[in-house]
């Protein structure tokens, strides 16, 4: 079956590239938190997805092509990328040595001539564009995971806690877990019990199957495959 592309419009392009924009300042206002902020930005991306499919278009903005995606896109990866070298990348860094930032923001300067270069009529690197591209996110996610051993979050802790079980031939589920926070409301009445969670492992197995497949040690964060895409709690 093949697709009929003559059905594609620009104008969705451009409100599609506006919501990935948006979405992407959406995390980075509170780092996926819950933040009024990060809501309203949530808010504008959805209602652009939406607009993309229902408004109509006009054959006047058809005819303009590729150039507003390109230049929304680009607009928004310059003020992702300047957010990038103005805030720190990680909550629980651990930086002890200044090769360390250097390695940093050259990947990053990398990253940003690729995406530069992705959005000019001349193809770069030709289809390894693409491949380099997200090899570059994988070492960026990897210097990351190795700058942020031990974050102070209940996720990390659960996983890591899980899989140690899981090898010492526990059940995961039958463990219980600190309560980093203290005195938090994060959990329900009961749950918090002598500075003890009095639940195991909150997540389906499929979730403890993906962790141990994706060859995480108790140390680490999960890494996903071949799409370089690093997951942190």
């Amino acid at each position: 079956m093949e697709f009929d592309y003559s059905r594609d419009r620009w104008l969705t392009a451009v409100l599609f590239g506006g919501a990935s924009v948006s979405l992407g300042y959406a995390l980075q206002v509170s780092n996926g938190t819950l933040h009024p902020a990060a809501l309203a930005w949530l808010t504008v991306a959805f209602t652009l997805c939406i607009a993309g499919v229902v408004l109509p278009t006009h054959p006047k903005l058809e005819s303009l092509r590729d150039t507003p995606t390109i230049l929304v896109l680009g607009a928004g990866l310059a003020f992702q990328f300047g957010l990038l070298l103005t805030t720190p990348p990680g909550i629980y860094l651990q930086l002890h040595d200044s090769r360390a930032d250097i390695l940093f923001f050259t990947g990053l300067a990398f990253a940003a001539v690729l995406c530069g270069a992705s959005l000019t009529r001349v193809r770069w690197l030709g289809p390894a564009l693409p491949l380099v591209l997200l090899l570059t996110h994988f070492l960026l996610g990897v210097w990351l995971i190795k700058s942020s051993p031990d974050p102070f979050i209940d996720v990390y802790v659960f996983q890591r806690d899980a899989i140690r079980a899981l090898l010492s031939g526990q059940n995961p589920y039958a463990i219980t877990y600190p309560d980093i926070y203290g005195n938090s409301p994060f959990y329900g009445p009961g749950l918090s019990v002598g500075g003890r969670l009095t639940f195991g492992f909150p997540y389906p197995s499929t979730r403890l199957a993906s962790l141990l497949g994706s060859g995480s040690t108790p140390e680490m964060y999960p890494v996903s495959g071949p799409g370089g895409t690093v997951s942190t709690p």
